[in-house]
């Protein structure tokens, strides 16, 4: 190879020596030409895809904000729920404390243990451990509770009201039925039936019974009632009649004076008038009558004939 300008091949080369240098610079020229359009194809392509690139970018941004008002909708949607079950909530408890309030009165009318029914105290509970996992509470499982509780709460509180309700009508019963002694002391001078009539001396039939006091002794009734008569009465003297309902009256006749007014609701054991003589009438003396549908009963059948203790 000669030395100045450098040929591929000198006139003197032959040409196998040639081809191997024109082989080679015909992969550089190959491998240039593959360079270069790559480099055009690039350099192009980064011109044409930049607006789709960027409409792209403005796509993502617009999902990514649909995505937090959606989150944004969401959160507020679960807050309203909480706050609803928190109302829900409030509005069981309130009801737990009615019914416990409802449970204490049961139990001071029904004379039960108060310590065994504590209504204010947590009820007792619990159990082995479980070698179990526990799982978690969905909030829909929560909020079905929270249903099947409020449910059974309405439950509870209407059979403890209509419990209260018969225990309350239980206890007005027992207070119009005639029961204890109408006078304070004495003692009984004539019983209801068949008897000699101490002002003309004929076979009679007394009402009621007797019972002998010294003058202003008091005279109670024996069940609550609504006083429909007080005042002079022919035969009587000064009277009080109760009506106590269920078709019960009792009448308090011969009194000094009359403590009670026509109107007047009365309880058992309240002082409504005091001994006297007024009327048909030999001495001091309580006479008392029990009437059921206007007919009169024998009062031994409803009250303590025994001389009762003296109340003060």
């Amino acid at each position: 190879m000669k030395t100045g300008t450098t040929k591929f091949c000198a006139g003197s080369d032959s040409v196998a020596h040639c081809l191997p240098r024109l082989a080679a610079a015909a992969v550089l020229l190959l491998v240039g030409m593959v360079a270069f359009s790559g480099w055009l194809g690039y350099h192009y392509g980064i011109r044409d895809a930049s607006p789709d690139g960027q409409a792209y970018q403005e796509q993502v941004k617009r999902l990514l904000d649909a995505d937090k008002r959606a989150l944004a909708a969401a959160s507020r949607k679960l807050d309203g729920r909480l706050d609803a079950l928190a109302l829900r909530l409030g509005t069981l408890q309130a009801e737990v404390m009615r019914l416990d309030a409802v449970g204490e009165r049961l139990v001071r009318r029904g004379g039960m243990d108060p310590d065994e029914f504590n209504f204010s105290a947590e009820p007792a509970r619990g159990g082995g451990e479980t070698p179990e996992p526990s799982g978690g509470v969905s909030a829909v499982a929560l909020v079905s509770d929270v249903d099947r509780l409020a449910g059974l709460l309405r439950d509870r509180s209407d059979k403890l009201s209509l419990l209260e309700q018969l225990l309350v009508n239980k206890e007005l019963q027992t207070e119009v039925l005639p029961s204890g002694r109408p006078v304070d002391g004495g003692w009984v001078s004539a019983r209801f039936g068949m008897r000699t009539d101490p002002f003309d001396g004929k076979r009679k039939f007394h009402h009621g019974i007797d019972f002998a006091a010294k003058p202003g002794t008091r005279i109670r009734a024996v069940a609550s009632g609504v006083v429909v008569r007080s005042g002079p009465a022919p035969g009587f003297g000064n009277l009080v009649e109760i009506k106590h309902g269920n078709g019960l009256v009792t009448r308090y006749a011969h009194c000094r004076e009359t403590l009670a007014n026509v109107g007047d609701v009365v309880k058992r054991g309240q002082v409504i008038a005091r001994v006297g003589s007024t009327g048909r009438s030999t001495g001091p003396h309580l006479h008392f009558e029990v009437l059921k549908d206007g007919r009169a009963m024998d009062p031994a059948r409803y009250v303590s004939l025994k001389k009762a203790t003296k109340k003060g």
